[in-house]
Formats: structure tokens, sequence, C-alpha cells
């Protein structure tokens, strides 16, 4: 009995001591994480920036040249003698086209060009009846009946039975060819009669020849154009 006394002190005093051990170590365990916690917090942070590309090297700008008031006035009279320079519209937002539509170019008429020389109405008669022997000769049928039927009218307007009956006879020679064969004898018709009044009786019986042979009628009531 008297060992069992002795050993139950023993055993509380070893108890005691793990028991102290152990909070002892459990008291290093947090006070070493609270110094590490508190090193972490206090250590500087390290910021990794982007490298920014460094900016190009800026050209010189051309600095504008200094006239001298000399030559600044005669610039200025120069200008002032020159002919005006029409000023530019300003684009306002209506004539800009909306995204995505093809503007197209507005046609503009094209101004005519006027022949040079006379017009056929400002020549006289016998001017119209030779320009339209010379279409005749080459080969220009329609623009030489054109011109007959302007001189045509033209002679009849001046009073120029002469020139009016040669255009006619002419004329009527053109329709026979292109195979009008009534207003050909109308013209030749009246080309006789022309050269009935002039007194012409070659002329006359010239036409008269073409009337026989084509088998023109010789009594036509013609109306005068």
């Amino acid at each position: 009995m008297d060992q069992l006394f002795w050993t139950l002190p023993a055993i509380q005093q070893l108890l005691l001591a793990e028991v102290a051990a152990f909070l002892l170590l459990l008291a290093v365990l947090r006070l070493a994480r609270a110094v590490k916690t508190r090193w972490k917090r206090s250590r500087p942070v390290t910021v990794h920036r982007a490298e920014v590309p460094a900016a190009p090297p800026q050209q010189a700008q051309p600095t504008a040249p200094v006239i001298p008031p000399a030559q600044m006035v005669g610039l200025m009279a120069a200008a002032a003698a020159s002919p005006t320079i029409p000023e530019l519209t300003e684009v306002t937002a209506s004539q800009v086209p909306p995204p995505g539509v093809v503007s197209r170019p507005v046609a503009r008429p094209v101004p005519r060009v006027r022949p040079k020389g006379p017009a056929q109405s400002d020549l006289p008669p016998d001017a119209l009846l030779g320009n339209a022997q010379a279409a005749l000769a080459a080969g220009a049928t329609e623009a030489a009946a054109d011109q007959l039927r302007q001189c045509i009218r033209l002679a009849a307007k001046l009073k120029q039975p002469a020139i009016e009956a040669q255009a006619r006879l002419v004329l009527g020679d053109v329709a026979r060819a292109s195979g009008d064969h009534t207003t050909a004898c109308e013209h030749w018709q009246m080309a006789r009669e022309l050269f009935s009044r002039l007194q012409k009786d070659d002329d006359r019986l010239a036409t008269e020849h073409r009337m026989e042979r084509a088998g023109c009628p010789t009594d036509w009531v013609l109306t005068q154009f």
C-alpha cells in the first residue's frame, strides 16, 4: 500500500508535465503562426507593369518662310489683278450619302459645239444648191435632198425662181433614183412651169424629156411647197 501511495503522486506529476509541455508547444505554434502572418503583411509587394513602347521621335515641323513686306505687297497686287476664284460651297449633312449607299455621279448635259463656218440657214439659195450637188457627187443622197428642200423654200421666199427651178429639177432626179416616181414627177412639172415663165426653153425641154421618159402625166394640178 505504501508503494501505491508513492506511485500516484509520480503519475500526477508526469501527467502535469505532459500537459504543460503540450500547452507550451501549442503556444509556440501560435506564436510562430502570428510571426509568419505579420512577416507576410509587412513584406513589400512588387507590381509588374506592362512595358509601354517609347513614342517615336517627332519630326520637326517645317517652318513657314518669312516673306518680306515688299514681296507681300506684290503678291497681294497680283492676287487682286487675277480673276476671281469661285467660292467652294460647304457640304451639308443632306448632301453626304448614308453608309452603304453608293453615290453616283450626276450626268451633266454636254454643250453642243457649233461647227465652224456659216450655218445652213444663213447660206443663200445658190450656196445650198452647190452644197447639194457636191453631196450628190460624194454619194450623200439624204444630205443632198435635205439641202435641196432648204434651197427650194428659201428661193421661193426670196423670189429667186431660176434657182428654185434648178433645185426642183435635181430633187426630182433624186426622188426618181430612190424609187419615188410620184414625187419626181411633181418636182419636174413645177420646174417646167418655172422654166416656162423664165423663158428658158432649153431647160424646159430637158425637163419635159425627163417627164416623158418617166411616163409622168402632163396635166397635174400641183400644190406649191
